[in-house]
């Protein structure tokens, strides 16, 4: 079965054939028909004279000036001047692109969106449990109890676990277990509390069917606090059995696995795992300080390697720290994760997303992220992990492939949701782009990285006073970052307000000399301003610096104005990301 395509006025149904414009049917010739079909599956990147006869006529030798008929016709019926394109672009020397706002209707077999109803098989949500303890200083103690008993359960292949990060978003929120349990489209839901008293923790589990409420199981808990894995496996064991006779079977085995024999490294990973996903630059350094002293403690610990990575990752990411310095320890750290843990996914995937930014390693990049969904397709971390090596090498269908998979694995997950809106941005989806990132700040107002990428897409939509004002907030939310900042100026530009844009540029100018020099970020706003020299000539600064930003800077919607000159395609084949390039790393350093 075909899809369906709607822009504009224009209906185009690829199964029946059939173009229909105001209610009515257009007729087309079945070549034209195939050309428009063609352009319109392969909008994300400019489609070669070549490409269309090869896919359009494969087995008849036929000369150029038949995609040019057919392309007058199919601009006829569009009713679009090609001096003035509203759907197709000419580019001179290079082929044609759909350039219009589609929207693509389901097909019939593609799968209901979540929370349309019940999943197939027996499915489970695991809530954070509640600190109910007297100090209130066990929070980072029940994030983890539920974490452990999420990736416990996640080894069956028989049972639907709902991602941590889709679960973890009830937390704190005042909700109906049956709601949450019907937003998280499950069958059941297992909550919990936790108490201290003395030496002793009291938990109190209860597994919830989420049709009717009825409590399938509850349980008072009672444990000593000398030794935390014999706390953790007494609940985490007796809950899995419980789960397993309910959910799975009485023959289904659970594995409970930890990473670490050293009881001290694994509560100070637990800690630092929770300050982590805080995602402030103070929450980072203090997980950077519990991560270190727990493979201080174990030097195998490849689960707190793989932490630091990530910190890193995303201290370098913020300009936090000089991004050189902060890669060159994520990638230190990644690599010994891996080396500790060959099956862990997430060492993998971490390995890959620091060597693609770091290095410009597109093999490494390549391998690593593969390697990770291989070892954990159902890991939203993963799938947006691998996007992101799509996203840069200019694979963007196959991306948005990746970041839709991961929405679905947590789609309350503003992560993938974020990312996801960042392929179709890229992607030149527009409309598309802004209905998702409306929706992911839904999920979390007060994240600027998802609040910048709107703004971007306003602007692109040439909706100049949104998107200033989105990229606005974005930047009082990230505590006035230089990122952010740059994304203003680049909007400022964009929206023709020179005297603004200028500005912007002198503040970024002043701040480098005191912080981490990103020349990326001066070329972003040049490009902006339309000023091509002085775009270039930063971006040859963020080459010879090795800027990690320059990692994704095939597909940044910044620089679309660049792309047709010379000199952008120059910078590429030295980055190694032309076309039938090699993915070796890049010579030139």
């Amino acid at each position: 079965m075909g899809s369906v395509y709607s822009f504009g006025r224009f209906t185009l149904d690829a199964s029946t054939r059939s173009l229909v414009r105001d209610g009515q049917e257009v007729a087309l010739r079945p070549k034209s028909f195939e050309t428009l079909l063609y352009l319109i599956e392969h909008r994300s990147h400019v489609v070669p004279k070549r490409e269309l006869l090869d896919a359009i006529w494969p087995e008849v030798h036929v000369v150029g000036s038949v995609v040019r008929q057919c392309l007058a016709e199919i601009r006829s019926v569009l009713e679009d001047d090609a001096s003035r394109p509203q759907h197709i672009r000419t580019i001179p020397k290079q082929g044609y692109r759909w350039i219009a706002q589609v929207t693509r209707s389901p097909e019939p077999g593609d799968g209901d969106t979540p929370g349309s109803g019940p999943q197939a098989g027996p499915s489970i949500a695991v809530l954070p449990f509640k600190d109910m303890s007297q100090g209130q200083d066990l929070d980072y103690f029940c994030e983890g109890l539920a974490e452990e008993i999420i990736n416990a359960l996640a080894q069956s292949k028989s049972l639907q676990v709902t991602a941590r990060t889709s679960a973890f978003f009830f937390k704190g929120r005042e909700m109906d277990i049956r709601e949450i349990g019907r937003k998280l489209n499950v069958e059941t839901v297992l909550e919990g509390s936790l108490r201290k008293s003395g030496n002793l923790l009291r938990i109190g589990v209860q597994l919830i069917k989420v049709s009717d409420g009825f409590h399938l199981w509850s349980e008072q808990l009672e444990c000593e606090t000398g030794d935390v894995f014999d706390v953790q496996d007494q609940i985490t064991r007796q809950v899995i059995k419980k789960l397993r006779i309910k959910l799975l079977g009485k023959d289904h085995v659970v594995r409970v696995q930890r990473g670490t024999e050293d009881s001290e490294a694994y509560v100070l990973n637990l800690k630092a795992q929770y300050l982590m996903r805080r995602e402030t630059v103070e929450g980072l350094n203090q997980a950077i300080h519990y991560f270190e002293q727990a493979v201080g403690k174990d030097p195998d610990y490849a689960q707190a390697h793989a932490g630091l990575a990530e910190c890193y990752s995303s201290l370098g990411f913020w300009n936090a720290v000089p991004p050189v310095e902060a890669y060159l320890k994520a990638k230190n750290a990644a690599v010994r994760a891996v080396e500790s843990d060959p099956e862990s996914a997430l060492a993998h995937a971490t390995l890959g997303f620091v060597s693609l930014i770091s290095d410009w390693d597109w093999e490494v990049a390549d391998r690593a992220t593969r390697r990770a969904v291989e070892l954990n397709p159902d890991s939203e971390s993963t799938r947006c992990f691998r996007a992101v090596y799509f996203i840069a090498t200019g694979d963007l269908e196959t991306g948005l492939e990746e970041t839709t998979k991961a929405k679905e694995l947590a789609p309350l997950s503003n992560f993938s949701n974020s990312y996801l809106g960042l392929c179709l941005l890229r992607l030149e989806m527009l409309e598309e782009a802004v209905d998702q990132l409306k929706k992911t700040l839904e999920l979390e107002p007060a994240d600027p990285r998802t609040r910048l990428f709107l703004g971007q897409a306003y602007i692109l939509n040439s909706k100049y006073a949104e998107g200033i004002s989105e990229i606005l907030q974005a930047f009082e939310q990230s505590d006035e970052n230089t990122l952010v900042l740059a994304g203003l100026g680049w909007a400022y530009g964009m929206a023709g307000r020179r005297d603004e844009a200028l500005e912007v540029l002198e503040r970024l100018k002043h701040r480098f000399e005191k912080e981490h020099p990103r020349p990326y970020l001066i070329a972003k706003v040049y490009s902006g301003m339309d000023e091509k020299d002085q775009a270039f000539v930063w971006l040859e600064r963020a080459f010879a610096e090795r800027d990690t930003s320059l990692a994704l800077v095939k597909t940044d919607e910044s620089f679309a104005t660049l792309r047709e000159d010379p000199r952008f395609d120059e910078l590429l084949r030295r980055m190694n990301l032309l076309n039938g390039q090699s993915t070796t790393p890049a010579a030139e350093k």
